[in-house]
């Protein structure tokens, strides 16, 4: 049975983040003056330009992320692959350009390296870099990780929107969730198949798609429900000649997320913050009457802090 789960958090007034997840604080990382060291993190999972796409993959769907960083011998940051290059390579995209050159064979597109779907254009910044300059660079390129490098391009760990959200020392303004939720969603059907989820998601460069049946939201497909799926043995249990198709021929109801955790326009923006702390949560639909009429992810919650801070 799948289950919608709706928590309300009771706090009223200004919510302070912090480190330990609670709600208000006498501590704190001060953003003035401060480098990025304190907030960033060293123990980063990557890859090489030559590393298959089965090797991304596996790495993603173990270590729960949707990004790698592409790195040389050197440890010379040379570029990233997300999840949702994967999904555009598999799914239509124009990486699916490649795959039409495989004869749509899954079994060679799994090993073909990762140079030829990832992005050589790499937003980063120096270990040294203030962390408000930094937030003000991810806002600007709509990011929600940051890749970290020393003076020679070596990679020396990466920092995410969450990072800043816990550490760093905002606070939230008293508001309700509707003054801060984006209203343009894009969505799928409980019963279109994993490859037209795929083809939406990378037309709309979306990580999540609500999924819906009868105008009610009964899950969630992620880039990351993607990559689990092709790092497990299902596809292969599909495949008779060998093709992508028959490998996604398979509903997405069948690989997404069906407990969605969900909140209302009317719910203050710190309770949408406590249930995505408590939740490691990046994105929650904001459900109005049993409709969907919008949703508040991380990177929306940072913009709008800091634009009112």
């Amino acid at each position: 049975m799948r289950m919608i789960e709706l928590l309300y958090m009771k706090k009223k007034g200004p919510y302070f983040l912090r480190s330990d997840g609670k709600s208000e604080f006498k501590s704190g990382i001060r953003r003035d003056n401060v480098p990025l060291l304190q907030i960033m993190r060293v123990d980063v999972v990557s890859v090489q330009p030559t590393s298959p796409v089965s090797t991304c993959v596996n790495l993603m769907a173990k270590n729960g992320i949707k990004c790698l960083p592409v790195i040389l011998a050197s440890k010379k940051l040379v570029g990233i692959i997300s999840a949702l290059d994967i999904v555009n390579f598999f799914g239509g995209g124009k990486y699916f350009k490649i795959m039409e050159r495989l004869g749509h064979n899954f079994y060679k597109a799994m090993e073909q390296p990762i140079e030829l779907i990832m992005s050589k254009d790499v937003v980063s910044v120096r270990y040294d870099a203030k962390i408000e300059e930094t937030v003000k660079l991810m806002i600007k390129h709509d990011l929600s990780l940051l890749l970290v490098k020393d003076e020679r391009g070596v990679l020396v760990g990466v920092v995410s929107v969450r990072d800043f959200l816990e550490k760093a020392k905002y606070s939230l303004p008293d508001v309700a969730v509707r003054e801060v939720m984006k209203r343009d969603v894009v969505s799928i059907s409980l019963n279109d198949s994993v490859r037209e989820a795929c083809v939406k998601a990378v037309t709309y460069k979306r990580h999540r798609l609500p999924v819906t049946f009868n105008n009610k939201v009964m899950g969630i497909f992620s880039t990351i429900d993607f990559i689990r799926y092709l790092a497990s043995s299902e596809p292969y249990k599909r495949l008779i000649t060998g093709t992508v198709e028959e490998a996604l021929n398979i509903r997405v109801a069948d690989i997404a997320t069906p407990k969605v955790i969900y909140v209302s326009p009317t719910d203050r923006l710190s309770e949408a913050y406590r249930v995505m702390h408590e939740r490691k949560l990046g994105y929650l639909p904001v459900i109005e009457n049993g409709k969907l009429v919008g949703y508040i992810s991380e990177k929306e919650l940072l913009r709008f802090v800091v634009e009112n801070s």
